[in-house]
């Protein structure tokens, strides 16, 4: 069996083949520094993005449901559908009105009584 190595032992200095000691690894100056990260860096993951389905196309930066969300902002802002989509939200909110009034009120009973209806607006 042989002996650990004693974790209490100092750590001793390289000794060079001359019989002193050896020269510090030097350090590295910024004109090595900056050309070190001015080179072009493999892309190690590559292979882990392509794939048959994409072809070649770009992956989407957005999910769907943030991609959405922002179409609907930008269509109403857009001139061409905002009138369209201001419509669309008149005939939502008198719908969603319509039907607010023509809650049942208790089981079998709707209120307003059918001689009060109002005619829908949307």
């Amino acid at each position: 069996r042989s002996p650990r190595p004693s974790s209490s032992l100092q750590h001793l200095e390289p000794v060079a083949e001359g019989g002193g000691l050896a020269p510090a690894p030097r350090k590295p100056t910024l004109a090595e520094t900056l050309a070190k990260m001015r080179k072009v860096k493999k892309d190690h993951g590559a292979h882990l993005r392509r794939h048959p389905l994409q072809m070649g196309a770009s992956s989407m930066g957005t999910t769907t449901y943030q991609d959405g969300c922002v179409q609907l902002v930008q269509k109403a802002s857009d001139p061409k559908w905002s009138s369209e989509l201001r419509l669309l939200d008149q005939s939502v909110g008198a719908k969603s009105k319509y039907d607010n009034t023509m809650t049942a009120s208790l089981t079998g009973g709707i209120s307003p009584e059918p001689a009060f209806y109002q005619r829908p607006a949307f």
